[in-house]
């Protein structure tokens, strides 16, 4: 998938480590869901949104999320462990009834990783680790 970010959206890693994790993972959602949907779409395109949604939400759920994690966490660089442990070790206020803690804790980590490389516009090692992550789909 090709990114493309206005240069003024476009961080310093000097302004990311100012920048609140949960708002990275914020950021790393929004841009995880809609890679996940371009793939739905692009293998199903021809059903409704209904069943989009459907195909989707087997992907955008922090059981697969924190799943994935474990599966690509041997590529990651020291950066991206730094922001994963970040977003692994926030505080969070609630969790989702359908999973655990941990896989939870796991997917805010691996939403803050792509958020952070979406942020600062790295945007071909953002598209290496998610299509390495859909590649098991």
């Amino acid at each position: 998938m090709s990114w493309s970010v206005e240069h003024k959206y476009i961080y310093t890693k000097e302004e990311m480590r100012t920048i609140n994790i949960l708002s990275i993972a914020y950021i790393g959602d929004c841009i995880y869901e809609l890679y996940c949907r371009n793939i739905v779409t692009k293998k199903y395109g021809s059903i409704d949104s209904k069943k989009l949604h459907v195909e989707t939400i087997k992907y955008v759920n922090a059981v697969f999320q924190s799943d994935a994690y474990f599966r690509i966490k041997e590529l990651l660089n020291e950066e991206e462990i730094y922001y994963f442990k970040r977003g692994r070790n926030s505080t969070i206020k609630t969790c989702p009834k359908n999973c655990s803690i941990r896989d939870y804790k796991n997917a805010t980590g691996l939403e803050s990783v792509i958020g952070y490389l979406y942020m600062i516009g790295e945007f071909e090692r953002l598209d290496f680790i998610l299509d390495t992550i859909f590649g098991f789909i």
